[in-house]
């Protein structure tokens, strides 16, 4: 089940945004990406901060795939050195819940 679906845009460089699920856990799906390649990164962390395991690191025009968090929320850390201003990106976040087998 997917609910409450927000979209994010991403231009500034050199920070990270938390998203929290409202129940479940998160799907991020990327709708444009534009970066500087090799340059200006986005990475997904599953998990509050920096710390958790990296589920995606990419820079670029190459669309990212859906992403989903196992724990609840993902991070996303943008960084850049500044030098070219790409439009940047935008995804739409969305929750589910996960379906266990049993």
């Amino acid at each position: 089940m997917t609910t409450q679906v927000r979209v994010i845009t991403q231009t500034t460089p050199n920070g990270y945004t938390v998203i929290n699920p409202v129940s479940g856990n998160v799907r991020l799906t990327f709708t444009a990406f534009n970066t500087e390649t090799s340059f200006d990164y986005v990475t997904v962390f599953n998990g509050v901060g920096v710390g958790g395991t990296q589920l995606y690191n990419g820079s670029g025009t190459l669309m990212p795939p859906v992403i989903n968090s196992t724990t609840g929320p993902l991070t996303i850390r943008f960084t850049s050195d500044g030098s070219v201003t790409a439009p940047g990106f935008t995804a739409a976040i969305s929750n589910f819940t996960p379906v266990y087998n049993t």
